[in-house]
């Protein structure tokens, strides 16, 4: 899925990291956790800090719904422990409004770091401060959240589109 990924990043804030169905933005999540060891190459962490994991589906506590798993999840993570970085995957999957009103507010709480998959834009386009993006097997990344990340990207992708037809014409 993923090929030579180089990447840094420093600071803290809240990072919406996106991509594709089946890009690897999961795959990744778990290696940075250290959940997924099965991977050639290699990744370090500045000093070693706490790191908190919340995968995208929650097998324990059969008595509640997915999205009552998320937020005792969540509120473990972001209340509960003290962690320096929080990698959450699609952790606004299964809540009504409310719960994403909940999660907004406590991300705001949270002093650390925040990597989070998501694929609800509105909700990326609120919370987000920095954008991850896969694309081409690597990442990149961007010094903005998702709302300012549309906005150029899409014009990045018209330029592109743009500048092909003018080679395919040439090339006649």
């Amino acid at each position: 899925l993923l090929e030579k990924v180089n990447f840094s990043f420093t600071g803290k804030g809240v990072v919406g990291f996106i991509g594709d169905n089946g890009s690897g933005k999961s795959s990744l999540l778990k290696i940075l956790a250290g959940v997924d060891e099965d991977f050639t190459g290699k990744f370090a962490w500045s000093g070693q800090p706490s790191i908190g994991f919340m995968p995208q589906e929650i097998m324990d506590r059969e008595n509640l719904s997915g999205g009552q798993k998320k937020m005792e999840k969540l509120a473990q993570l972001i209340y509960g422990e003290s962690h320096d970085i929080l990698l959450l995957d699609e952790p606004d999957n299964h809540l009504d409004f409310d719960g994403k009103e909940w999660l907004a507010n406590a991300l705001e709480y949270f002093s650390g770091l925040v990597i989070m998959i998501s694929h609800d834009r509105d909700f990326l386009d609120m919370n987000t401060e920095f954008t991850w993006l896969i694309e081409s097997g690597g990442v990149r990344t961007f010094p903005f959240g998702y709302k300012k990340f549309s906005k150029i990207y899409l014009q990045e992708r018209g330029y592109l589109e743009r500048l092909y037809k003018k080679q395919v014409k040439e090339k006649k």
